[in-house]
């Protein structure tokens, strides 16, 4: 990832919650119109990069798809590696900023256990979980699939095992949004493998999405 999207590291540890970077309402609700509404002026160069910093936590959801890309369409223009774009797109389900491949630039982010972070936005089993696209499932499957003999080495350490843990439980949601009928059969055969009931619980409840989702006409 960007440098820059490190720096969300420091901001993370100084809040508690998304209300305290976030644009909010009089009644003190999220106002999210109002930080994509910073991000355009961002984009027209009115307003600096401290004041979108945290616009990768604040912005997501497809009701602002359109203006997301638009914007950043725009600043990648000038700033070809402000990839907080392509994280808060991502967030949008927005396929493409541009020419630019929002589905192909996650793909080139480190993904695995152990290397990423789930605290932050640039959390890469989130990110392909909101972009929706089912080649996500393949992705993530490879890394879990090249995870295990790493896990299985250091399966007396507690501090590796419990990233392990919640890295799939993540995974296997994912997954369930994400997969089909292979996938669903991984799951399963995960779940069988596993002394972790959280994790086999997660993969259940994930089979059984996906199950779900295949038997709509």
């Amino acid at each position: 990832m960007a440098i820059r999207v490190l720096a969300f590291v420091l901001g993370l540890a100084r809040v508690a919650r998304a209300g305290d970077m976030c644009a909010t309402d009089r009644d003190g609700n999220l106002d999210m119109s109002a930080d994509v509404h910073l991000l355009e002026r961002y984009a027209a160069g009115t307003a600096t990069a401290d004041d979108v910093q945290f616009v990768a936590v604040c912005v997501g959801g497809a009701a602002y798809r359109d203006r997301v890309v638009a914007a950043c369409d725009k600043i990648l223009a000038r700033d070809p590696h402000w990839d907080t774009c392509m994280i808060v797109a991502a967030k949008v389900g927005a396929a493409m900023v541009g020419k630019r491949d929002v589905f192909a630039w996650l793909a080139r982010q480190p993904r695995g256990p152990w290397v990423t972070n789930s605290a932050l936005p640039d959390y890469p089993l989130y990110l392909l979980r909101q972009l929706g696209d089912p080649r996500g499932a393949a992705l993530i499957v490879a890394a879990w699939n090249e995870a295990i003999p790493k896990a299985a080495r250091h399966e007396h350490d507690p501090v590796m095992m419990a990233e392990w843990s919640g890295w799939r439980q993540h995974a296997a949601d994912a997954l369930g949004a994400l997969g089909g009928a292979d996938e669903a059969t991984f799951l399963e055969a995960q779940a069988k493998a596993t002394v972790d009931s959280h994790v086999a619980r997660a993969c259940r409840d994930a089979a059984a999405a996906i199950a779900k989702r295949l038997a709509k006409p």
